[in-house]
């Protein structure tokens, strides 16, 4: 191995040839030039050579010649710096190094730190969005949020740093300056026009500026709505119950100018001839107690108003044949006058119990006051029964 080696400065005394350390770059020594005589080594290894009294280290590994002198001009520490500088890499290549002032401590991507003057502090811009920069002239902290991290972001705890709030500036402006542009998180007040913030993200997703007048009827309301009659000209359904003590006013009726009065109820006062129709019923039974009923029975009646016939209904109480005719005179020409009123279309009942003849097609419908009617059964099948009756109108 050759003597080990103790290195005072430039000189050197060898005692071995060569110290390797557990982990890291070791230190040789020998008589060889390496960058002439290959010499085997790790990357950062060191070469002390007694031939040329100069200090070598291994640019690359294995036994090559690839060492760089340090005492060469070109690889040496540069001369010259003050109290506080520190190397600084100037470019990519080896041993370009130079004296610089710790104006930025930071790595990419984490909050660095500027010390400097305020003017270098403020037009230098760091690597991250929260820069910290140290006034090296008055000792002021300036914190960097141009990348709009919010100041409340920065912890600066009062036990572990003192600072006048006067002497922290955020972009040149004092601390509490800064503040005062800021909001609480709990129950906030903002000044002018609040924006960015829709009725949906506070709950009011249903929420418009529509006008009282112009909002719509809601279903529940118009199902309400449904439920109340007009004022004017209502139409009521199921029974119609008065407050107590109050009754019904029946209009005045004056004289129709045309038409017919329907669906009158009660009883109507101060009604004279010719102003108000009248319905009435002219009804026979002919009954055959209990057999069936013969053709050729008679019935006459004498009607004391002038009247129209409108219809004519049969009702019988079992189902059978039935054919009536209805024979009409004065009463001054009964019985020898007597004449049918239905043409071809008598009352008839066939295989049936009921019928109506709202047409009465070739009748003659009108009836004189005094005049006889006489009901006459043509023929008749099974039928025991029947109720003929005439709905007339008086006129």
């Amino acid at each position: 191995m050759g003597s080990p080696l103790i290195w005072f400065g430039r000189a050197a005394k060898f005692l071995v040839d060569k110290i390797t350390f557990e982990s890291g770059p070791s230190i040789q020594a020998g008589n060889l030039n390496p960058t002439v005589t290959a010499v085997d080594g790790e990357s950062g290894d060191q070469y002390n050579s007694s031939l040329t009294s100069a200090i070598y280290v291994k640019q690359d590994s294995g036994s090559t010649t690839n060492w760089a002198m340090l005492d060469d001009a070109s690889n040496e520490i540069p001369s010259g710096g003050t109290t506080g500088q520190f190397l600084e890499k100037q470019s990519n290549s080896n041993y370009d190094v130079d004296w610089a002032n710790p104006a930025f401590i930071g790595l990419a991507g984490y909050p660095s730190i500027h010390i400097g003057t305020a003017a270098q502090i403020i037009a230098t811009d760091g690597s991250s969005s929260a820069t910290v920069s140290l006034d090296a002239t008055t000792g002021a902290l300036f914190i960097d949020i141009t990348d709009n991290v919010d100041a409340a972001n920065i912890n600066m705890s009062p036990t572990s740093i003192d600072l006048v709030a006067t002497s922290v500036l955020i972009n040149g402006a004092s601390f509490q300056d800064a503040l005062a542009l800021k909001a609480d998180l709990e129950s906030p007040e903002f000044t002018g026009t609040v924006q960015g913030i829709s009725a949906a993200m506070v709950g009011l997703g249903s929420v418009d500026n529509t006008s009282d007048a112009s909002k719509p009827v809601s279903t529940d309301q118009q199902t309400a709505l449904n439920l109340k009659a007009n004022l004017a000209s209502p139409t009521f359904t199921g029974t119609v119950v008065l407050p107590s003590g109050q009754a019904l006013i029946a209009p005045a009726l004056g004289t129709p100018a045309s038409g017919v009065a329907t669906n009158l109820t009660g009883t109507a006062t101060g009604l004279t001839a010719g102003n108000a129709l009248v319905v009435e019923r002219i009804t026979c039974v002919v009954n055959g107690q209990g057999a069936a009923i013969a053709a050729g029975d008679l019935h006459e009646i004498t009607i004391p108003y002038a009247c129209t016939i409108n219809s004519v209904t049969l009702l019988s109480s079992l189902t059978g044949s039935i054919v009536l005719d209805i024979r009409k005179c004065t009463y001054a020409g009964f019985p020898g006058s007597l004449a049918s009123i239905c043409a071809a279309a008598k009352p008839t009942l066939s295989s049936a119990d009921k019928s109506e003849d709202v047409t009465l097609t070739g009748w003659t419908v009108a009836i004189a006051a005094g005049d006889v009617i006489r009901f006459v059964v043509d023929s008749a099948s099974t039928v025991q029964r029947v109720t003929m009756s005439l709905k007339v109108t008086r006129t």
